[in-house]
């Protein structure tokens, strides 16, 4: 199960960093911010993955836990002050008891 999880993670990060070399190759935006960003899409690999293992540990000894994965969170678009401009939540993952 944790495979699983772990390989449709690896298939969505090939997907932005190739969205991410794409972006670099334009010249637009800083190489260092680009890079930047490459490193905490692949370290969100781990955390998710770790927070993956502790809710299926806690439900095997009997904890009603549930993995909340921000990461997976659909992308809302919300009107700024004086403009249109999307924004995004936070990526990441947590797990909690109920």
């Amino acid at each position: 199960m944790a495979d699983a999880f772990v390989d449709t993670r690896i298939g969505e990060v090939k997907k932005y960093l190739e969205a991410m070399h794409h972006v670099l190759a334009s010249g637009y935006i800083s190489r260092k911010d680009v890079l930047l960003a490459a490193r905490e899409v692949l370290a969100s690999i781990g955390e998710s993955h770790s927070a993956f293992n502790s809710v299926e540990m806690l439900k095997a000894n009997g904890v009603n836990a549930i993995l909340l994965d921000l990461g997976r969170l659909p992308r809302r678009r919300r009107p700024g002050p004086s403009t249109s401009a999307s924004t995004t939540a936070s990526r990441g993952s947590t797990s909690t008891t109920a």
